[in-house]
């Protein structure tokens, strides 16, 4: 009788004890709120293309056929940017060869002394009358 007592005393006083460090905790937290910094400046991006040979002078562009588009990107402004381009190709007529085709795009930029490469391939299929 006098161990369950005992036990059932410390229980009770365990109890107690986390119960008054967890309303202790609630009424003295303190949010510290985020401290955010914003830089105004100016952003200034200027793009020259260069299509080598010119778009005037491609004739019966075939798949496999490679075709050179140089874009100067460059930012005049006083802040840093996050730049994402996207190519988009057309071709009319696409091609007379019925069938399965890939073509694939190839990126290479620098930047800061790093040269960066990616490519995709795309693929489709041509069905001509």
């Amino acid at each position: 009788m006098k161990k369950t007592l005992i036990v059932s005393i410390l229980t009770i006083v365990a109890v107690m004890g986390l119960t008054t460090v967890g309303i202790v905790a609630f009424f003295s937290d303190t949010d510290i709120p985020a401290t955010n910094h914003f830089t105004g400046g100016i952003v200034n991006i200027t793009a020259n293309e260069t299509l080598i040979p010119g778009p005037y002078e491609i004739k019966d562009w075939t798949p496999g056929k490679s075709v050179d588009e140089n874009f100067a990107i460059k930012n005049n402004g006083t802040v840093p940017i996050f730049l994402r381009a996207s190519f988009i190709g057309s071709w009319s007529p696409l091609t007379s060869v019925t069938g399965k085709h890939v073509n694939t795009a190839t990126v290479t930029a620098n930047y800061e002394g790093k040269t960066v490469t990616d490519s995709d391939k795309v693929y489709y299929y041509v069905t001509t009358p």
